[in-house]
């Protein structure tokens, strides 16, 4: 009676995701994720097998290293990998949980994360695990970055530098981030307005080397 009374309602927060790319070089993220206040005994959380815009199955999970999921108090919380792309952590008390993993993105052809010494481009469904009981709630991303590195995405801007904000998980799945030395374009068109990031610096050609 008294574990029902504890896990009954549902306390609502923001989802709040860091990614620490301190050392891009090595090709590797560490991310974390803050979910509110969690009110039932176990608690999934997942990494989706697609990528947004190609829906076919990945093993996107494969690049996920040094899982760990841990109480508001700082506790190690155990948990175990159930299937492709899914944990299940084991409560014993209501509390906020984070989890953290390290992110292997070192892969270009399925355009889902990469990451070196000039970049990264971070497609959400390979990086952000999420959790369906919070996929509603505001989500912030703040990224530490390399001090020269500028950061894009289609989400609004946070108050720090680097940091975006979304209503919801949907939203963030739907918006890419690009950080790193890159190239920024503006523009406005049918009364429309549009951003363009270039990522290095792309072949040049010659009219000379075109003619036949």
């Amino acid at each position: 009676m008294i574990l029902s009374a504890l896990f009954s309602g549902q306390v609502l927060a923001d989802v709040k995701y860091q990614i620490e790319l301190v050392k891009p070089e090595h090709h590797i993220a560490q991310v974390s994720v803050t979910f509110p206040e969690v009110n039932t005994t176990d608690f999934t959380v997942n990494l989706p097998v697609w990528r947004t815009g190609k829906y076919q199955v990945l093993p996107l999970a494969d690049g996920v290293r040094l899982f760990s999921a841990k109480d508001s108090q700082g506790d190690e919380l155990p948990w175990k990998r159930t299937t492709s792309g899914e944990w299940q952590v084991a409560l014993k008390q209501p509390t906020r949980v984070t989890i953290s993993y390290q992110l292997h993105a070192n892969e270009l052809g399925q355009r889902v994360r990469h990451i070196d010494a000039s970049h990264a481009f971070l497609d959400a469904s390979g990086v952000f695990m999420y959790s369906p009981q919070f996929r509603a709630e505001p989500i912030s991303v703040q990224l530490n970055v390399p001090e020269t590195w500028q950061s894009y995405s289609g989400m609004s801007s946070g108050k720090a530098a680097h940091s975006f904000i979304a209503p919801n998980y949907g939203v963030l799945i739907d918006s890419p981030i690009e950080t790193g030395v890159s190239t920024h374009k503006q523009f406005s068109a049918n009364g429309k307005n549009y951003e363009l990031v270039f990522w290095g610096r792309g072949i040049m050609t010659s009219k000379k080397s075109l003619r036949i």
